[in-house]
């Protein structure tokens, strides 16, 4: 008999999507599936359609608690999972119906503790995509080598196109006082030494909505990206060294992200965020000419390093021109 696979879905406000989702997960060619759906407070119809997707299939349990954000709700899926794997939805997206199957069989080909699929955007109308080839060809790459393609931005450091045996979670949660947990999350597994593989296949539709994270502007995830790569930085120092420059070259891409779209009080005002960020350009200074940013990248941070307070009206003038 197959092995149980859990996966597990946060649900916050998502009653327009969650359906659609859930109907793909129950798709499954691989049937021998746990579906955790955590409402994690919605204040939509989304607890009441979790119930009532957990009556049309016994392999659906739902957990309803008061909102603690994302890594919370998945920290609660964590919890109660009883699958020797574990996979992660978002409950706007959705999954081909073949892809826990091919992810798990690549697991089992290469004996790693993680296999990735591919990732391809969607809108809200789900019609058809023009989604690439899939050759399902797989491949078994080190751990240090995927956590230099994620410091590449060539690798993907997202839970949702993963598929994981649970042993190499146990004991770990993400971070609840943290955005961007994914990437704080997974670098801390591949850290401790564990590899990928890598699976030519399109099986994951993530959905794109202009009020997810990613599209709502400065705030607290790009405030935490750059503590979260530092922290990750000074860990890879001390474990594998030899890798330390590809996370100072993310600990710089990032803070000049953050520089680019905080608001010129925090330089008036010398706001802690700030100065954290400014340090640790300071700190990672040896990697502006020996790591692989972009020439215009090594100028702004350079520059904005000797005159913050230009650079950034400058910046400002030149993003206002864009968004008109």
């Amino acid at each position: 008999m197959s092995e149980l696979i859990s996966v597990i879905v946060p649900v916050y406000n998502t009653e327009k999507y969650l359906r659609k989702c859930v109907s793909s997960i129950l798709a499954q060619t691989y049937k021998n599936l746990e579906i955790i759906l955590i409402d994690d407070g919605s204040t939509d119809n989304s607890p009441a359609i979790c119930d009532e997707l957990a009556i049309i299939d016994p392999r659906i349990t739902v957990l309803h608690k008061t909102n603690g954000g994302l890594s919370s709700a998945r920290n609660a899926g964590l919890n109660i999972a009883s699958g020797n794997y574990i996979a992660f939805v978002d409950s706007d997206d959705y999954v081909k119906e073949d892809a826990y199957k091919r992810l798990y069989n690549a697991l089992i080909k290469t004996c790693a503790n993680i296999a990735c699929m591919k990732f391809i955007g969607t809108d809200e109308t789900y019609g058809p995509e023009n989604v690439p080839d899939s050759t399902y060809k797989i491949k078994f790459i080190s751990n240090i080598e995927y956590l230099k393609s994620i410091c590449m931005y060539t690798g993907s450091c997202s839970f949702c196109d993963k598929l994981f045996r649970k042993k190499i979670i146990d004991g770990l949660s993400f971070d609840e006082t943290k955005q961007n947990e994914d990437l704080l999350l997974l670098s801390q597994i591949l850290i401790n030494g564990d590899g990928i593989a890598l699976l030519d296949y399109y099986g994951y539709y993530y959905l794109r909505r202009n009020t997810s994270i990613t599209h709502s502007g400065f705030g607290k995830a790009v405030t935490d990206t750059v503590y979260n790569t530092v922290f990750l930085e000074n860990l890879v120092k001390d474990r594998i060294p030899q890798i330390a420059p590809y996370f100072g070259r993310l600990v710089l891409y990032q803070s000049r992200t953050f520089f680019i779209m905080m608001p010129y009080k925090h330089i008036k005002e010398k706001n802690i965020d700030y100065l954290f960020a400014k340090n640790a350009v300071k700190s990672n200074r040896k990697y502006l000419f020996t790591s692989r940013l972009a020439f215009k990248d090594r100028v702004f941070l350079i520059t904005f390093i000797i005159a913050p307070k230009t650079v950034k009206r400058f910046t400002e003038l030149i993003r206002s021109k864009e968004y008109k």
